[in-house]
């Protein structure tokens, strides 16, 4: 029996299977767009950071999905909306 194809099939698996990622989809949103400060630093700053660091360490990636300046809810509905989820 040979086993070098085994052997090769087994060390191009391994490498492929350490890279795998677990993707995470997350909603990030505000009432307000991202002109206004704080806002803006979720997108510049949070976001950016938090992408950087999953990076470094290669096991899990988010898909953002961005809801800002009230695309997902109102000012007037922001305490309603956190709580609902």
């Amino acid at each position: 029996m040979n086993l070098k194809p085994i052997l090769l099939d087994s060390a191009i698996a391994l490498p492929a299977a350490a890279l795998a990622q677990e993707n995470i989809d997350l909603t990030i949103a505000a009432s307000h767009p991202t002109t206004i400060p704080w806002v803006g630093m979720m997108q510049t700053h949070f976001m950016a950071e938090t992408d950087r660091l999953l990076a470094q360490r290669g096991n899990h990636r988010i898909t953002w999905n961005e809801a800002f300046g009230g695309a997902l809810y109102k000012a007037n509905a922001t305490l309603s909306s956190v709580e609902e989820g």
